[in-house]
């Protein structure tokens, strides 16, 4: 995936959870390396998104 569709797929995603209930599930042993930690944070730069903290989700 490039960049620009990177981007949009990000987009997409943000978009729908502004109407919808949208969890990201990674599977991670260590937390600090959790892809859902990096992706809201991409998520956040881009579209200055309010999230709830990933780690207290089920």
């Amino acid at each position: 995936m490039d960049i620009d569709s990177c981007i949009a797929e990000m987009k997409r995603i943000w978009d729908l959870s502004q109407t919808k209930d949208v969890y990201l599930v990674c599977f991670e042993k260590d937390g600090d390396n959790c892809h859902r930690h990096i992706l809201i944070g991409l998520m956040k730069n881009y579209f200055g998104m309010v999230v709830s903290n990933p780690d207290n989700l089920p």
